[in-house]
């Protein structure tokens, strides 16, 4: 049930949909690296995409695919959902451009950023896009010393209120911040809050590890991407100290 939770909490976030929509436009297929139940996936699909879709989560899979055989047309046709680890996923075909969206980059270790930039351009046709979207390097190192220095973790903080998808009660998102041995641990917290006034408590913790954008750009480097571009947000502006983003845009 957790995971519907969290599908349903991270559903109102649209914003970077537009973004992602135009920065594929004429580069089918589209690997799409940590789909989950489809957040992006299906507005992808919406505009005309031929697209794969992989995560190692079965659940978020199984609700996106029932979504899927649902929709009207050829649409289906038109995408293929893969339960993969992505740095032993096997592709059937080559693709014209591989995107990392929703911070999924972050959660992979220096080690393994490695091995996923190594997939990424094992998967591209010469000349295909690779774009990827992560937090702003320099304020979660800034948030990370900040909890060090506190020897403390962020209280938690109420995000918004959803509704249980069983039970029809409220349900009480909150986050919090923590500080890991190399990472910055970000809980999601879901207060199911019932008549009685008994609240059962879910946490959904992702891990983010950090590295400087100049890490990131070396290697990318490194993995014989070029023509490097850095955004600060979803409407295309310039990377600064102050972006909530760091979206790097390169090719194969």
């Amino acid at each position: 049930m957790v995971s519907d939770l969290v599908r349903i909490h991270h559903a109102a976030y649209t914003d970077d949909i537009p973004f992602w929509i135009e920065q594929t436009e004429g580069l089918d297929p589209i690997l799409e690296i940590g789909c989950g139940h489809g957040r992006l996936t299906l507005p992808l699909l919406e505009v005309g995409h031929h697209l794969v879709g992989v995560d190692r989560d079965p659940k978020s899979l199984a609700y996106l695919g029932s979504v899927i055989e649902g929709l009207k047309g050829e649409a289906q046709q038109r995408v293929r959902l893969v339960r993969s680890d992505i740095l032993t996923f096997h592709p059937r075909v080559c693709f014209a451009s591989v995107i990392i969206p929703c911070n999924t980059y972050s959660t992979f270790n220096a080690k393994d950023r490695v091995l996923l930039l190594e997939k990424a351009d094992s998967c591209l046709r010469p000349g295909g896009l690779l774009v990827i979207s992560l937090p702003n390097p320099l304020q979660t190192q800034k948030i990370l010393k900040d909890l060090r220095e506190m020897e403390a973790s962020d209280p938690p903080e109420l995000e918004t209120v959803i509704t249980h998808p069983k039970t029809g009660l409220p349900v009480q998102v909150s986050s919090r911040l923590r500080s890991g041995q190399e990472s910055l641990l970000w809980d999601w917290i879901y207060d199911h809050l019932h008549p009685n006034g008994k609240v059962a408590r879910q946490v959904v913790t992702a891990e983010h590890f950090l590295a400087s954008r100049e890490e990131i750009k070396a290697e990318l480097e490194q993995a014989g991407f070029r023509d490097l571009r850095c955004r600060g947000n979803y409407s295309g502006e310039e990377y600064t100290e102050s972006s909530p983003y760091l979206i790097l845009i390169c090719q194969k």
